[in-house]
């Protein structure tokens, strides 16, 4: 019972979302509908084609709309890739085979916070599939040690810290770590004897 519930779950987790078009020419996985986008970071545009889609059939363009303005808006992709390259091809769920492209548009550090639409248009027939999703004010740039320094009259480079993401500097000593894998290993443990 509780490893079916673990595996619902993982699945759940990583399932993509999946909006279809109305003419079934293209599926769209992301963006993610009502996830959050920050400006001056990348908005990713992952579509997939179906196996029978032509540029008879299907001519993808992408833009970008404010839902509170419809004339604040800006087209971020003209005419989307619709090839069939081997590398583009994939399986999915039910056996279909479909080609998948993606783009990546870097929103501009000025754009202006709320909620917007990315709609993908389909040219010939007309249809679209609009995503909503909110798009965050840019971070505000913090100075660096180096630039607070040269505003304090000191001369000469500074040194910096050097910083991995891959330790962690509030961890005191390697003993948290067997501790946390410790955890970890009952955890693991208890859980399959449950199962």
């Amino acid at each position: 019972m509780h490893s079916t519930a673990l595996i619902l779950l993982l699945a759940a987790a990583s399932a993509q979302a999946l909006l279809q078009s109305p003419n079934y020419q293209y599926n769209v996985t992301q963006p993610t509908p009502n996830a959050p986008y920050v400006a001056g970071q990348k908005l990713p545009l992952i579509y997939q084609i179906a196996a029978n889609t032509t540029a008879d059939n299907l001519q993808l363009s992408m833009t970008l709309v404010e839902t509170s303005n419809a004339t604040n808006s800006v087209v971020m992709v003209p005419q989307a890739e619709i090839g069939q390259g081997f590398s583009a091809q994939k399986t999915i769920d039910g056996g279909a085979i479909v080609y998948e492209h993606q783009y990546d548009y870097n929103i501009p550090t000025t754009t202006k916070a709320g909620n917007y639409n990315a709609i993908f248009l389909d040219n010939i027939s007309q249809t679209n599939v609009t995503v909503p999703l909110v798009i965050r004010p840019a971070p505000i740039p913090q100075p660096s040690a180096s630039s607070a320094a040269s505003n304090s009259g000191s001369v000469g480079p500074q040194p910096t810290r050097n910083t991995s993401i891959f330790k962690d500097q509030n961890l005191a000593s390697s003993a948290q770590w067997n501790s946390l894998l410790c955890f970890l290993a009952i955890f693991v443990t208890s859980f399959a004897y449950l199962a």
